[in-house]
This record gives C-alpha cells, structure tokens and sequence, in this order.
C-alpha cells in the first residue's frame, strides 16, 4: 500500500498492528492506525490525562482511506484503487468474523477513478461513503435484533514504545468512573488513588486503551530518567461488544446503539468490584 511514512515508521506500524492481532480477542479487527508520535525527554507528558481522541465518523474515513496526503499535495495521482486498497482489505477481513454485514463496496463510490487536482473533493466523497458504511452497520444492528453483547463497537487502542528505559504510569481501568473531568482529573479526584498507579519495568512496550487508563511518563526518584523517549501509536479497532471491555460504550460512538452512564459504571464497580485492568505487558 502507498504510504509517505518512511521506511523505518512504517515496520514499526505494521508490527504493532500484528502486536494487537495476537493479542486482542479473534473477532476484534484492527481498522488500522490514526496517528503516532515521538516523544523525547522534553516533549514527554508529565501530567495525569486520557487521550482526547473520539469515535467519530470524521476519525473513521481517516483509517478506512488513509490517503497518501504528502503526494496529493504534490498533485500526484492517486486512483480508485488506491483509495480503496485497505479498505477492501478491511472488508474482507470483517466478514469472516460477521458474515451478515453487508459494507458498501468501492463501485458505489461516486468520485471518479482518479484524484489529482481538487483534494477537497475525494475528501466530500469519501465522507458520504463512510456515512454508508455507518448505515451498513446499523442496518446489521437492526436487522439481526442484535443484543448488546453482540453490537458492534468502535475503540482505540495505544501502542506504547520506549526506546530504552522510559516508563509509564498507569492508573487500572477500575478506577476510571471515579473521574468527571473529560481528559484530565483534578487534583482531588487522583488524591485517593495515589498508591494505585502501576508501571511496568525498563524497556517495556504497553498496550493499553488510553481513553480509559489514566496515564502520564513516569517521574520520581525510583525512575530512571531517560534521554532516548518514546514512540507511541493510536489504533482504531471493530469488535463485539462482549470481546472488549465494560467501557467500551461509556463514551459517544458514531455506530453504537446504547451507552453506560458514568453512574452506572460507579453503580457496578462498587457492587461487583474493580473490572479486569486494560492494560498488557
């Protein structure tokens, strides 16, 4: 697939991709990745935060499609098929695992069979596609009665790479409800889990759902501190609902169906207790 990562970013991608293929449950698919970033000593995040990012249907188009933008911006040519390389992939791909989703297919794009002068235009086209593949995906909703465990959900995943002995510190899943800030948690709400944060050792990659898992570079006297930095990955991932996590849902989703309230997170872990931490060494 065209692509205008460089060689070494673009490996790196790619394991990772076959990293949480391993890793996540059979069913869950990864759509591919939304953005990565390196971070050296001085562009680590030292503070308490989620990751902002949204299942939005804007942040869909942008995995299905990833468009070589370097070269559209150097007027090169970029055809149907090259647009709909991964995403024919991807379908593929997903009806092994749903047989009854019917996705729309690359002719039913209505934007030519090349793009080379107007970048705005593909980008118009290719909205309207990846609104048909929304109703593709709440027409399988409803036509199969589908139960919550069996709905479709969208979720990012991180994939997160030091390259030598930098650290993270996360807080577990559980103690997520207890947060009402959207990203960022103030002081008082962190206070009591103070003795809950865990890190892995030097030289651990980690996997984790950073919109759920309080995170920041780890800092201190018993952290060693590094000069080398981090890479870090987002991937945006399709699966049941019962494949993933309790959370999944508890923020707005352009294909899902319900959602858990805050409240009724709070409800169940005091009831149930703390849920399985997202987060693999």
């Amino acid at each position: 697939q065209r692509s205008s990562l460089c060689p070494y970013i673009s490996k790196l991608v790619l394991a990772s991709m076959a990293q949480l293929e391993l890793l996540l449950p059979a069913d869950c698919v990864v759509l591919g990745p939304l953005e990565g970033t390196y971070r050296g000593q001085l562009g680590a995040i030292s503070w308490l935060h989620l990751d902002e990012n949204r299942t939005s249907a804007a942040y869909l188009q942008q995995v299905l499609f990833p468009l070589p933008r370097s070269e559209l911006e150097q007027e090169s040519m970029c055809t149907r098929d090259d647009v709909f390389q991964h995403y024919n992939e991807l379908t593929a791909r997903l009806k092994t695992f749903y047989p009854d989703l019917s996705l729309p297919v690359a002719s039913e794009w209505t934007g030519g069979e090349s793009i080379a002068e107007d970048i705005a235009a593909p980008d118009k086209d290719l909205q309207d596609f990846t609104l048909s593949v929304l109703e593709a995906i709440s027409d399988y909703h409803e036509t199969r009665g589908c139960l919550e465990e069996d709905e479709l959900v969208l979720d990012f995943v991180n994939v997160w790479i030091p390259k030598a002995e930098k650290q993270l510190a996360l807080l577990p899943l559980a103690h997520y409800a207890r947060f009402r800030k959207e990203t960022r948690p103030c002081v008082e709400e962190v206070e009591g889990f103070n003795h809950e944060f865990q890190a892995f050792g030097t030289g651990t990659p980690v996997i984790f759902y950073g919109r759920f898992v309080l995170h920041q570079a780890a800092e201190g006297q018993e952290f060693v501190k590094c000069t080398h930095g981090s890479m870090e990955t987002r991937y945006l991932i399709l699966t049941r609902r019962s494949s993933t996590h309790r959370l999944a849902l508890h923020r707005p989703s352009c294909i899902s169906q319900s959602a858990e309230t805050t409240e009724d997170f709070v409800q169940e872990v005091d009831v149930t207790g703390p849920s399985t931490a997202a987060v693999t060494e």
